[in-house]
């Protein structure tokens, strides 16, 4: 298995703020370490989809999906303790948006 690597989530936000789209980057290994729903005021259900902190070996930072992405969550797809691939970070707010993630096999917590 790959392992995390430190400082990856620093590089990917330094991107980030470059604007570099498009740079060809190994997809980076990350693991979920919490999961939490957007709710909107008065409803039980996450209809904003979700936030997700994801770490390296020495970072972490809190992270929003793409919609389309929240199926992966709701499925178990993603759960705690998971690693995912991820290849790109998009500025967003109020957290950064992930794309292109690949969920790593298997629960590791």
């Amino acid at each position: 298995m790959d392992s995390s690597k430190t400082g990856v989530l620093v590089e990917l936000i330094e991107d980030v703020k470059m604007n570099e789209k498009g740079l060809e980057r190994k997809p980076a290994l990350l693991q979920i370490r919490s999961i939490i729903p957007v709710l909107e005021e008065g409803d039980q259900w996450p209809n904003r989809g979700f936030f997700l902190k994801v770490s390296d070996m020495s970072h972490q930072m809190f992270v929003s999906l793409l919609q389309e992405h929240n199926q992966m969550i709701l499925g178990n797809q993603l759960k705690l303790g998971q690693f995912v691939y991820l290849k790109e970070l998009e500025k967003s707010h109020p957290v950064p948006l992930l794309r292109d993630i690949t969920p790593f096999s298997g629960r590791h917590v």
